[in-house]
């Protein structure tokens, strides 16, 4: 991977964060709503963000097979890009079918990929972990912040 593409991952990790914080703002104003234009606006969030997450996974998928030949995080790394889309539609589909029935069951199947999505990021930070003082020794770090969010995933 080159010096460009891993500058390019890095702004989509800043954006990822920057849509997060957005997320934060956008849930409480639509929560409730359930109209075309908050499903719109949810909807439309979900598919940017789902990009972000695809495109930062991936490259960190590759940085660690090409730059450290470091494969064994690879599943892993596809499963969450799996359990984020999931997560993603599963999130939209339950706003437009609002609380009970179908909804509630859906609710439910979201709570079970938070939880699986929490013990899968611990698992990836076990995992990269193995490559060492990968990443300027910046990996560690990161290692420590991706246990963190697998706790608030976890704790929601």
């Amino acid at each position: 991977m080159t010096a460009e593409g891993l500058r390019r991952a890095g702004w989509f990790s800043i954006a990822g964060g920057v849509l997060g914080a957005l997320g934060l703002a956008v849930g409480p104003l639509t929560r409730g709503m359930e109209t075309g234009g908050a499903i719109g606006i949810q909807g439309g969030y979900s598919l940017v963000s789902i990009v972000v997450v695809v495109y930062v996974y991936r490259a960190m998928k590759r940085m660690f097979s090409e730059v450290y030949q470091f494969d064994r995080a690879n599943r892993l790394i596809d499963g969450l890009i799996v359990l984020s889309i999931a997560m993603y539609a599963g999130a939209v589909a339950r706003v437009g079918l609002g609380v009970g029935g179908l909804g509630g069951f859906l609710a439910v199947c979201l709570f079970v990929l938070v939880v699986v999505a929490g013990i899968a990021h611990i698992a990836l930070a076990r995992t990269l972990l193995g490559v060492g003082d990968g990443i300027g020794g910046l990996l560690r770090p990161y290692c420590v912040v991706e246990v963190v969010r697998a706790v608030c995933l976890l704790s929601i």
